[in-house]
C-alpha cells in the first residue's frame, strides 16, 4: 500500500508537467509505431481540417457528411494525409446549451485509408472536449476514456478507445483549437475482432442474453455509477452474437452520465433522483455471482493501477475515481450487502 501511494505522489508530479505541455503547442506532432489505431496506448496527434463553424451552427444529424482531411505523422516521420467525411453526432452533448463544440463522427472509404493508421475503420466516433475553455469538461472526457479502459480490463467484448491530441483547423477562418479527445472503436470492428455480428433487436429482456456477460456488464455499470442504459431499448448498449442459436451479449458505451465521469451537465439533465445509482441488472442466486465477483476482485489491482498511471488527470480527479471504485468493492466485504444488492429475493 505504501509503494502504491508513493507511486501516486510521483505520478501526480508527472501529470502536472504533462498537462501543461499540451496546450502550449499547435502542430508539434510526434512519431509512433503504426499497426492499427487501437493497438497503442500513446496519444495519436492529429490535425483535422473542416468547416467547424458549419458543424457547430447546424447540429442536425440528418445533414450529409462534409468532406474533411486529416493529417498525422507515421513511424517514418512522414506526414500522412487522409481524406474523410464528418458530421455531428450524439444526443445530450449535441445540444448547443451543453457543448459549444459537438461530438463528431468520421466516415472513411477503404481506398482513402489503405496503408494508414485508419485502415479497416469505416466509421469512428470522436468524443470531443465539449467546451473550449472548461477544464472540468476536459477532465470528464478523460474520466470517460478511463471508464472504457476499465471495462477493457473486465471484459474482452468491449469497445476500444484511443486518446487523441487534436488540432482543429477551420478551413474558412484558419482558426485553430488544440484539445484532447478520444476515438471509440466502431461496432463493426468490434464484431470482426471477436468473430461476431451485430444484433439489432429491441425489447429483448436481460434474461435472454448471455448471463455471465449480463452480470458482468451490470456490475461494471454499478461500479461507475451509471443508470443511463437499457437492454430492451438498446439505449447505450449494442448487442452482438456468434450465431442465430447463441444468446447475444451486451456491449456498453457512452458513460458521460455516470458518477465516475460526472460530467458538469449530468445533474441538470438527469435530476437528483436519477443521480442516485442503483443496480439495474436482473437479480440472480448467489451461486451465479461467484465467478463474476472473483473476476472483479482479481482485476481490482489492475484497475487501481490504471487510474494511478493515467497521466491526463490531476491528483484530485484520481482520488475521486478511486473513491468511486472503492465504494463498489466495499459491497463485497459482507455477504449481507451482496445479497441486498445482487441476489434474488426469496419467492413467497
Amino acid at each position: 500500500m505504501l509503494k502504491r501511494w508513493i507511486k501516486f505522489f510521483l505520478i501526480s508530479i508527472v501529470c502536472f508537467v504533462g498537462s501543461s505541455n499540451l496546450f502550449g503547442r499547435t502542430e508539434d506532432i510526434k512519431s509512433f509505431q503504426t499497426d492499427d489505431l487501437f493497438s497503442h496506448t500513446e496519444p495519436l496527434d492529429l490535425i483535422v481540417y473542416a468547416d467547424f463553424e458549419a458543424l457547430k451552427s447546424n447540429r442536425d444529424k440528418t445533414v450529409p457528411y462534409q468532406k474533411v482531411s486529416l493529417s498525422y505523422v507515421n513511424n517514418d516521420t512522414d506526414t500522412i494525409k487522409v481524406l474523410s467525411q464528418i458530421r455531428v453526432r450524439g444526443n445530450y452533448r449535441l445540444r448547443e446549451t451543453t457543448c459549444s463544440f459537438p461530438p463528431l463522427k468520421f466516415k472513411f472509404r477503404s481506398r482513402d485509408v489503405d496503408s494508414t493508421i485508419f485502415e479497416g475503420c469505416n466509421r469512428l466516433k470522436l468524443v470531443t472536449h465539449c467546451q473550449d475553455d472548461e477544464v472540468e469538461m476536459h477532465n470528464s472526457a478523460m474520466r470517460e476514456l478511463l471508464a472504457y479502459q476499465i471495462y477493457n480490463e473486465i471484459c474482452d467484448f468491449s469497445l476500444q478507445v484511443r486518446l487523441v491530441n487534436v488540432v482543429y483547423v477551420d478551413i474558412n477562418t484558419e482558426d485553430r483549437v488544440t484539445q484532447r479527445g478520444f476515438f471509440i472503436e466502431d461496432v463493426e470492428c468490434l464484431s470482426r475482432r471477436n468473430n461476431m455480428e451485430e444484433f439489432n433487436s429491441v425489447n429483448l429482456t436481460m434474461e435472454q442474453l448471455s448471463q455471465n456477460n449480463m452480470i458482468r456488464m451490470s456490475m461494471f455499470q454499478l461500479m461507475i455509477g451509471n443508470n443511463d442504459w437499457s437492454v430492451p431499448k438498446l439505449h447505450n448498449v449494442v448487442l452482438m452474437r456468434e450465431g442465430t442459436h447463441t444468446p447475444p451479449i451486451a456491449v456498453p458505451y457512452d458513460f458521460d452520465m455516470s458518477a465516475f465521469v460526472n460530467a458538469p451537465y449530468r445533474k441538470s439533465i438527469l435530476g437528483e433522483e436519477e443521480v442516485r445509482c442503483v443496480y439495474k441488472g436482473h437479480r440472480v442466486e448467489v451461486e451465479e455471482l461467484e465467478e463474476t465477483i472473483d473476476l472483479f476482485v482479481e482485476r481490482r489491482g489492475a484497475i487501481v493501477d490504471l487510474i494511478l498511471d493515467f497521466p491526463y488527470l490531476d491528483v484530485k480527479n484520481k482520488q475521486l475515481c478511486l473513491q468511486k471504485i472503492d465504494e463498489f468493492y466495499n459491497l463485497f466485504d459482507h455477504k449481507s450487502s451482496i445479497r441486498r444488492t445482487f441476489v434474488s429475493k426469496p419467492k413467497s
